[in-house]
């Protein structure tokens, strides 16, 4: 099957093809195969893209679909209701049909936003079952996916894994039945146990790693997002230099509070970083530290973390990103007036973009519009009255400072279109139906288990439960 995008500008984001002005893109059987002015294929498929800029799609490296049960609910959260009311009281509500849930409207939330592919941290899976719906409400979405597992204990009365090596059998055995296909959308990634709960036992936590690896699969973990009390660095970086766990195929999530000397580490050995602003800023993360990650030459990436607290685009995140990172320069020049930024809108797009692609091992696969790659591709509507007057010099200025999912026109996934003029083509309203009866529920069992409105008393003692019940997990 061939397909022709005709007149589009296009964003590569490929330094070897740059910008191409009244571009076409020809794709057959879900791969690029040419792009070039005035393409002629009879055969194909056309989109007139006149009118529209052409992008890779974006690359979501960190969010947790199963929290968009909860949309805004942690709005006006800090770090400690979140761990609190979302982590230990709602996750443990969750039945496998609302991971479908979350899973499958969540993935339709990304397409939609022109995410083409998400790293779902999944750090709710209670049973074999929650797991397999997970995987299921993905595959049934249309996005790319690599479903992250995580072994972080669930604290529910139904879990089915009583420690630390029931599920590394768990992993292996589902890795084997869901994860074969090396053509499928939705492939596995690994995210270990929080490193700040397995500081005692730190031989299980190498074996969570070793497990990844044997099977193939990118490593995800958050690090280093917080201090120990008094303002002290945790060294999270430090300690898995210790162990002998850093590499290529980890990306280290947060990373707000992290030294000079841990970022170099993960520079010498090819790690990456994901940054979610919107999540950072809010919970006291710190700004993303950016620039320390350029300067110590880790790829970024981003993603959008939590849509119970912000939307799930990645223009946001961008835009955060790259004005919080411009403000820090800001700062250094006291008041005075100074010229250039610092880091162009070109270098953000590439963290949603071609960055992603690198942290989850696709680099060869997706995260530029190149020939040989598959067609994850995104046309943002650049001529209505959100636009209109653009710069053609930049086009990649106005997809991170302009765009937003209001102009996500068309999107692709593998040569697929899954959204054409605006709408998504899956049904949209059993999507919505369906989240809204798992958001109900969980809404009313986390009121019968005591609800959000408490105290913060009550808040930390449920934290202190937590960390008691997790370290008798390990």
């Amino acid at each position: 099957m061939k397909t022709l995008i005709k007149n589009a500008v296009v964003v590569t984001v490929d330094p070897a093809i740059g910008d191409v002005h009244g571009g076409d893109i020809l794709i057959e059987d879900g791969f690029i195969c040419e792009i070039a002015e005035s393409i002629t294929a009879g055969d194909a498929e056309i989109i007139d893209a006149t009118g529209c800029i052409a992008i890779p799609g974006f690359v979501d490296t960190h969010r947790h679909l199963w929290e968009g049960a909860l949309r805004s609910v942690s709005a006006d959260w800090a770090g400690l209701e979140f761990v609190s009311n979302m982590l230990i009281l709602s996750s443990a509500c969750f039945r496998p049909r609302d991971m479908y849930a979350t899973a499958y409207q969540g993935g339709l939330d990304c397409l939609n936003a022109g995410v083409t592919t998400v790293a779902d941290y999944c750090h709710n899976v209670i049973t074999p079952e929650h797991a397999s719906e997970a995987v299921r409400g993905l595959r049934e979405s249309g996005v790319r996916a690599a479903w992250s597992y995580s072994f972080n204990p669930s604290l529910s009365e139904k879990s089915a894994f009583a420690n630390t090596a029931a599920r590394i059998s768990f992993l292996e055995d589902f890795a084997r039945t869901h994860f074969q296909d090396r053509d499928d959308l939705v492939s596995l990634a690994v995210c270990p146990q929080e490193i700040g709960g397995w500081q005692k036992d730190r031989q299980n936590a190498v074996k969570t790693f070793e497990v990844a690896r044997r099977l193939g699969a990118p490593l995800l973990v958050h690090a280093n997002a917080y201090t120990r009390p008094g303002g002290e660095y945790l060294g999270e970086v430090e300690l898995l230099d210790e162990l002998g766990l850093l590499g290529p195929d980890l990306t280290v999530v947060h990373m707000g509070f992290t030294k000079d000397d841990e970022w170099r580490r993960l520079g010498e050995v090819g790690a990456h970083v994901s940054f979610t602003p919107e999540t950072e800023l809010q919970m006291g993360m710190n700004p993303p530290p950016i620039t320390a990650a350029m300067d110590a030459g880790v790829n970024i990436s981003v993603g959008a973390d939590i849509t119970a607290n912000n939307s799930g685009d990645l223009f946001t995140q961008l835009r955060l990103a790259l004005q919080v990172e411009r403000a820090k320069l800001a700062e250094k020049h006291a008041g005075a007036i100074y010229a250039g930024t610092g880091i162009s809108c070109a270098q953000a797009l590439e963290w949603g973009t071609i960055g992603g692609a690198r942290a989850l091992g696709m680099q060869d696969r997706i995260g530029s519009i190149t020939p040989g790659k598959e067609a994850d591709i995104v046309l943002i509507r650049a001529d209505g009255i959100a636009m209109t007057g653009w710069d053609r010099s930049n086009p990649a200025a106005t997809v991170v400072q302009q765009a937003g999912i209001h102009v996500v026109d068309t999107v692709l996934v593998k040569g697929k279109v899954v959204k054409r003029d605006g709408r998504l083509i899956a049904d949209e309203r059993s999507a919505c139906e369906l989240l809204e009866e798992t958001s109900r529920y969980i809404h009313e069992e986390a009121a019968a288990k005591g609800g959000f409105n408490v105290s913060n008393e009550e808040l930390m003692a449920r934290l202190n439960r937590h960390i008691l019940e997790q370290a008798a997990q390990a």
